[in-house]
């Protein structure tokens, strides 16, 4: 009888043992949403950072309240940040399909649609640096720090990596770009190295 006992007092606290790890386990394990996050990199200023298909990297900023991209300028309540960066693809060809900006609060500003943008449509060939410029409309209040993020995917960007890059923007330069009413006309896309004009790597203009 108290063999039998014992026994039921070891089958219960090996049962209990095994809920209580269990149970430890599952508050431990991240859910759906933090398993398939992006992979963000970051970096700032001029560094260069791994978007796996391509580095990227900035090369400069401006910004003000009118911007025409070949067009008609285009107004903005906010402020237009331009920025400028240097992309080049690894081992295969690739395109940036996702351009956004990140402020201090964690909202993201899509690059603009009001005008024409190489994002989507450029491909870049490996090896070779692209030069392009991209804009975004933001409140002229918005919260720093700015950054930059750049991804292949244009909209699912579940387990993708995404290169960040911090603009190092301050109230300062808000200030100076909101009260900038000059246009601002967009740069023309080019492989570094090779003149405005002269025929690219896919065959277009550069």
């Amino acid at each position: 009888m108290a063999s039998a006992v014992a026994r039921g007092v070891v089958t219960f606290l090996t049962v209990a043992t095994a809920l209580a790890v269990g149970g430890a386990i599952t508050a431990y394990m991240p859910d759906k949403d933090e398993q398939e996050r992006p992979f963000v990199r970051t970096g700032a200023g001029s560094d260069s950072v791994d978007a796996r298909l391509f580095d990227a990297q900035v090369l400069g900023v401006r910004g003000g309240t009118k911007l025409a991209g070949g067009g008609a300028a285009h107004d903005t309540s906010g402020v237009w940040i331009l920025v400028t960066v240097r992309v080049t693809a690894k081992k295969e060809t690739s395109s940036v399909g996702y351009a956004a900006l990140i402020d201090g609060d964690g909202r993201t500003f899509r690059a603009t649609e009001r005008v024409t943008l190489p994002v989507g449509g450029r491909l870049l060939q490996p090896g070779l640096p692209v030069r392009m410029e991209l804009a975004f409309e933001v409140p002229k209040d918005v919260p720093l720090p700015l950054a930059i993020r750049l991804a292949e995917p244009p909209f699912e960007l579940r387990v993708q990596a995404i290169a960040q890059i911090d603009l190092g923007l301050g109230a300062p330069d808000l200030a100076l770009y909101a009260g900038n009413t000059d246009v601002l006309r967009l740069k023309e896309t080019a492989v570094d190295g090779l003149p405005s004009g002269a025929p690219s790597a896919s065959g277009g203009p550069a």
